[in-house]
């Protein structure tokens, strides 16, 4: 569904947006610009852009701030996951007077339309599950590529504690600092059954699979560009 218009939103991308290293996890955000905005952007009303992302080399920061204009822009390097770059960019701006907030990372290609997305602007919306098998100690986990959610869960996401010892895979098996943001839902402490939304329906793999046509047919994270 499209944002309705009278929603004041802030639209907040994280992560790199150009990479070289290592091959298989490559991105260049320039090769998607036209892409987001015409199947992203374009269905939102009211909104203001922002962007917290790792430093690539001064002309390619000149150029994204160029070509991808931001109200407020960060450029920082001492994120080690993706969950540090989630919190860390919603420490950018006071968030708290927009309406609504959509946090997504770069290199994300979108192949169908917001509009096509089943998104629901009263509740934490997930992208979609990922599967099972990936569960384990009645963990949901979920694709970590977008999270949009109204700003009354805004307190509730800045204030996880990433060393959560209640969220595990059962006794002593930690989950790994790259995989927190799979769990987001847990540290955050949200009702699996009234708080959370899924914007498409079944288990989908975040990464891409060859068999996961219509996960695929949403959405791809766009990897191993030869740049």
């Amino acid at each position: 569904m499209n944002i309705k218009s009278d929603i004041k939103t802030a639209v907040i991308y994280r992560g790199m947006y150009y990479r070289t290293r290592p091959r298989p996890t490559s991105c260049n955000f320039f090769d998607l610009i036209d892409n987001n905005k015409k199947y992203f952007l374009s269905g939102l009303g009211k909104y203001d852009l922002f962007y917290e992302t790792t430093p690539h080399t001064q002309k390619n920061d000149e150029m994204l701030k160029e070509k991808f204009e931001a109200k407020k822009y960060n450029f920082r390097s001492d994120n080690k996951n993706c969950m540090d770059c989630i919190l860390n960019s919603l420490e950018m701006c006071d968030f708290s007077n927009y309406d609504f907030i959509i946090n997504l990372r770069f290199g994300l290609k979108f192949n169908k339309p917001l509009a096509m997305f089943n998104m629901d602007y009263t509740k934490f919306n997930c992208l979609y599950t990922e599967p099972r098998r990936f569960n384990s100690n009645g963990n949901i986990r979920v694709s970590d590529h977008i999270f949009a959610f109204p700003n009354s869960y805004l307190p509730k996401i800045q204030q996880i504690d990433v060393n959560d010892s209640s969220v595990s895979y059962g006794g002593t098996k930690e989950i790994r600092p790259q995989d927190k943001a799979h769990h987001i839902l847990h540290y955050a402490k949200l009702d699996l059954s009234s708080d959370v939304n899924y914007m498409i329906e079944g288990d989908h793999w975040s990464g891409g699979h060859p068999d996961d046509e219509e996960g695929m047919s949403y959405i791809q994270i766009l990897r191993d560009q030869r740049i």
